[in-house]
């Protein structure tokens, strides 16, 4: 999500997303209240589709700079081409 956000940050792997998260709802663009460490998120369901279009616009780039991440979706691509192909 933070990769999907702010594209000026190069390893968002290695940095503390908590810290970055609390900025980006500084400027009202989360689609919740965060409450760090532990605490709940307060949901704000207006703000969603703007959160959904910025992270799904930059899917390319958050796969680019997030291994974890490309992984995660070239396993569920594996996944949906095996059942596509009826394995």
């Amino acid at each position: 999500m933070v990769a999907g956000f702010d594209t000026s940050i190069d390893n968002p792997e290695e940095i503390e997303p908590e810290d970055e998260l609390n900025r980006m709802n500084g400027s009202g663009s989360l689609p919740v209240t965060l409450k760090f460490p532990g605490g709940k998120l307060k949901k704000e369901p207006d703000k969603w589709d703007a959160m959904t279009n910025a992270v799904i616009g930059n899917l390319s780039h958050i796969r680019s700079v997030c291994s974890h991440c490309d992984k995660f979706l070239i396993s569920i691509e594996s996944r949906a081409l095996n059942s596509d192909a009826g394995v």
